[in-house]
Formats: structure tokens, sequence, C-alpha cells
């Protein structure tokens, strides 16, 4: 985590990747991890492919806060993203209901795009389609994805 980063989330990128894990969230923080996505992309001038690990919740998002979060989306295939893939932590009723909320936001936004969404239930299984985008071995990844604070506390 940077010193500028918020706690409520947590960073890294690797390659092309840009990684945040949520352990909540506000407008500004949407805001503050677009703009480092767009310049990510102005600097590598290739799509960046971004990878949203949201915790396990009994939380489930508003209407209104489902609008917004689309509307996320879209703010970052503008900003340069080619890839997009959520992991959604939990199990049971819960978990497999929010993934399938983040699909739904996900096919608005992808239907009108040529961008690649993708859900995920575990952080591996996700860098392990990620590893194959970066060419990367899907191990090392993942040990880097974790030496960055990016994995679920368990």
């Amino acid at each position: 985590m940077s010193p500028s980063e918020p706690s409520r989330y947590v960073s890294a990128s690797f390659d092309r990747l840009y990684a945040v894990r949520w352990r909540a969230y506000r407008m500004d923080d949407l805001l503050a991890v677009r703009r480092r996505i767009a310049e990510m992309r102005r600097i590598l001038r290739r799509p960046i492919i971004y990878l949203s690990l949201i915790p396990d919740s009994t939380y489930m998002f508003s209407a209104d806060e489902r609008d917004m979060l689309t509307q996320y989306l879209r703010d970052l295939v503008q900003a340069g993203c080619g890839s997009i893939h959520h992991v959604i932590d939990g199990e049971g009723f819960l978990a497999s209901s929010r993934r399938s909320i983040v699909t739904q936001m996900s096919m608005t936004v992808g239907a009108a795009t040529a961008v690649r969404f993708k859900t995920h239930a575990t952080l591996e299984d996700a860098l392990t389609e990620v590893a194959a985008e970066l060419v990367r071995v899907p191990e090392q990844l993942i040990a880097d994805a974790k030496a960055n604070g990016l994995a679920f506390p368990r």
C-alpha cells in the first residue's frame, strides 16, 4: 500500500495488470483507481488488465450503488482496460448472488464494448487466467500478488 493510498483498499501493478483488493470504498477511491489505470494505459500504450478483489460480505448493493458501479466499469473501459476480472470472495448463496450481480453489470457494459469481463471465485483462478494474458507463470504471478497484500486475509 502506498502512502497516498487509503486503508480502504490495497493495490499493486504487475506488467499490464492493475489489481485492487477492496476493504471498503468511496466514490473518490473509485476515481483514484480509474486515474491510475488511465495513467498506466498512457505510459504503457497498451490495454490494461484490471483485477478487482471484493471481500466476503453479507452486504448487498442497492440499485443506486449497482448503477454507480456499472458506470465505474464503463469508466474503466474508457480509461483503457482491455479485460476486467472480478474475484468475489466467499461461499454459499450470498457469494453466488453477488457474483451474479457483478456478472450482470459486466454483461451490460461488455455488450457494448470489445472488453472481456470475467468473474472468479478465487484469486488463484483469476490470476491463472490473467497469467495467460500476460504470458507469465501463474504460480509466480500468484506469489507476487500475495507478497503485495492482494490475497484475502484468512
